[in-house]
């Protein structure tokens, strides 16, 4: 099961909350791509996701820097556009004339279309509140109205990682993420929590992974949902089985992150692992962004809200490309559906916007992640995690509530969530026997119900990198220099030209058109004297990009060399996290 799908949740909160949910809008943002987990709380305002480009004008400070971002956002905006008309020259197509002046015009005089809701086919079914109802999960999460609810929306993974910037505790996180993933697998699988004990769970990590979080991950799994047994697996390695290629370079282009690492023989290769801090995310938010310069009709967008920012993905879906040959004046329509509201329809007319917003992969500097970074909140460290008692206790300390990060991706196949009422424990479910160290909230931090205390000397230090919301540099190259080094760091020279002819592109950033030619175009002018073979490919079997780690997952465990490196219950209590050491096919 994988972590690039995103899970939204809520819980009751007071009134006096309000001001602070609004404040944390950017902190909550859901992707088509599916790639993030996310949560909710309830509140008496809904914090949705998205990112607002309007920015805060209050303050000089802050007037500086949106008039900086502005000037570098244009600087950027040129050399995407030369590039692009080099490449229309290059490829013997002729630009349009005049044709910022034609979408300028047409765009600027558009109005919408009222429909009537027995004449809109795709009309949604808003989720209708139940006093009863403590959370919500999947589609009635996000179809929730934005005024009349109380939720706030959560995000249990986000940027890849745990999302402990707005949870107290990884306990918390995974409470959240079990309540997530046992609603879903009742609802949509049709397997009641029961029938938990005769399953058996393939958990997809990604390459670069936390130990501490898969631990506290293997021990929801096991001893709180009650699974057979696990088996851990890496993301990249699960698509090369997916797609049944024993060699290659994988790509994945998730909704915060993308990731890159080269596989061989069933094994990630660790020097090659890359993960990039942008994904289909800001792709979306860009497009919306150059759409606001053509004088986009639908003014009152807000991608804080999750019905317009479900709209800007579906647009991001329809109208981005990077085929040049499509770079013509296009005609386009979008539906509006707002909660009770009806649906408008909007025409309007795009150029190169479609073609430039997905370019910013290879552009990303035109990000603004100074801003971004504090989306970054520092990680749950620990000095020793040997056993499974000293990884629970790490993430019991007493710590001022204060959290981590995704969009690459713990993985388990599970829907969006929302929750109603504050839970006395990180999950709602009630615990017969809650282990030796079941933490709960005491005056806003966390403390242990049985166990040793949390400051004894037998109890390894928790703490938080304070230094993990800046951003590695490394992490904002663009992609495809990413794979280049990538694959530079992965093999020797002879080596190296295997991975470079068999490049595997997957992900939802894979569904983008024309986005295997750019990438080959790109990477092979950077490395023509070096080899003669090279090749960008697309899922196998015309499968979606999107599922071919979960395919592959399904091959590994049909393997016979797993029969010997499942984990059941008893051996992850008595021996913890050395198990891994023995029953994983990576370095722990």
């Amino acid at each position: 099961m994988q972590e690039d799908m995103q899970e939204d949740k809520q819980k009751s909160k007071h009134e006096d909350e309000q001001e602070e949910m609004n404040t944390n809008n950017e902190d909550t943002r859901m992707s088509v791509e599916k790639n993030t987990d996310i949560t909710m709380e309830n509140d008496d305002t809904k914090s949705d996701s998205g990112e607002n480009w309007s920015g805060s004008m209050g303050s000089p400070a802050v007037t500086e820097e949106v008039e900086e971002d502005e000037e570098q956002f244009t600087q950027v905006l040129n050399e995407i556009r030369k590039e692009l008309k080099d490449r229309m020259k290059t490829s013997k197509r002729r630009p349009v004339a005049n044709a910022q002046a034609q979408v300028l015009s047409f765009n600027k005089s558009a109005r919408p279309e009222t429909i009537a809701d027995h004449n809109d086919p795709y009309k949604v079914d808003w989720t209708v509140v139940d006093e009863n109802v403590n959370y919500y999960v999947g589609e009635k999460a996000l179809r929730l109205h934005d005024k009349e609810n109380k939720f706030k929306l959560f995000y249990p993974i986000q940027h890849g990682e745990f999302n402990t910037k707005d949870y107290n505790s990884i306990k918390a996180v995974v409470g959240d993420l079990e309540t997530i993933w046992t609603v879903t697998l009742t609802e949509k699988l049709e397997i009641s929590s029961k029938n938990f004990k005769s399953y058996s769970i393939i958990l997809v990590i990604p390459d670069i992974y936390n130990r501490l979080y898969v631990s506290e991950m293997i021990t929801m799994l096991l001893r709180y949902m009650g699974f057979r047994r696990v088996f851990i697996a890496q993301e990249s390695v699960c698509v090369s089985f997916g797609a049944g290629i024993s060699v290659a370079c994988i790509v994945d282009i998730g909704a915060q992150t993308s990731t890159v690492a080269c596989v061989e023989d069933g094994m990630c290769i660790p020097d090659s692992r890359i993960c990039l801090r942008y994904g289909g995310d800001d792709i979306t938010t860009f497009f919306i962004r150059l759409l606001r310069k053509s004088k986009f009709p639908y003014t009152e967008m807000d991608l804080n809200r999750m019905y317009d920012w479900m709209l800007a993905e579906e647009m991001k879906e329809k109208f981005c490309t990077l085929d040049e040959a499509n770079l013509v004046i296009q005609l386009n329509e979008f539906y509006v559906r707002a909660p009770n509201q009806p649906t408008l329809k909007y025409q309007i007319k795009t150029y190169d916007d479609a073609i430039i917003s997905p370019m910013c992969l290879f552009y990303p500097h035109i990000i603004n992640f100074h801003k971004k970074s504090a989306e970054f909140p520092p990680k749950f460290t620990s000095s020793v995690i040997d056993d499974i008692t000293e990884g629970v206790n790490n993430t019991s300390t007493g710590l001022s509530p204060s959290l981590v990060m995704q969009k690459p991706k713990l993985s388990v196949a599970t829907q969006a969530t929302q929750v109603k009422t504050s839970f006395p424990s990180p999950s709602p479910q009630q615990r017969d026997s809650p282990g030796p160290m079941t933490p709960v909230r005491v005056e806003n931090s966390t403390a242990p119900t049985n166990g040793p205390s949390p400051t004894s000397n037998t109890t390894p230090s928790v703490s938080r990198n304070q230094n993990s919301s800046s951003i590695d540099p490394s992490s904002t190259h663009p992609l495809d220099e990413a794979i280049i080094q990538s694959i530079n760091a992965a093999a020797t020279e002879e080596r190296a030209k295997k991975f470079y002819g068999s490049i595997l592109l997957v992900g939802g950033g894979a569904l983008i058109s024309g986005i295997h030619k750019m990438l080959e175009n790109r990477i092979f002018s950077r490395t023509l004297p070096f080899t003669d073979k090279f090749e960008i490919l697309g899922s196998p079997r015309d499968l979606d990009p999107r599922l071919l780690a979960w395919k592959g997952g399904s091959v590994m465990s049909k393997l016979e060399i797993v029969n010997e490196l499942w984990i059941n219950s008893n051996e992850w209590e008595e021996l913890g996290v050395r198990c891994l050491r023995e029953k994983a096919l990576f370095v722990w």
